[in-house]
């Protein structure tokens, strides 16, 4: 059985997933890089669909590493994961702990 943390990186894998098509379609549109797109909250919250609004150059940047999320500043689990960086409406959050670290790379959409 699944521990929390497991569950939480495959709930935040799968929102990345999502949210990647998100930014593919905003790639096929030819939308300027700076231009804030809607995105699904990368959260391990169970349930949780908040939309966060997040510039595409950004969400590029948190794609570059596998182990990082956009997530509401109310949704970080400090217990598994670090803030890397905070703005208006958004924290940029990075997994910690060796069993998220493993899933979140496996899962990883760009790999």
């Amino acid at each position: 059985m699944p521990t929390a943390d497991e569950r939480a990186a495959e709930n935040e894998a799968l929102w990345r997933e999502v949210n990647e098509n998100v930014e593919a379609e905003a790639g096929r549109l030819d939308v300027p890089p700076e231009t804030r797109a809607r995105f699904v909250c990368e959260c391990g919250n169970d349930g949780c669909t908040v939309v966060i609004e997040v510039p595409l150059l950004v969400y590029e940047w948190v794609r570059a590493n596998p182990r990082r999320f956009i997530v509401l500043p109310a949704h970080v689990a400090r217990e598994v994961e670090h803030v890397v960086e905070r703005a208006a409406g958004y924290a940029i959050v990075e997994k910690d702990t060796p069993d998220s670290i493993r899933i979140v790379e496996e899962r990883d959409p760009r790999a």
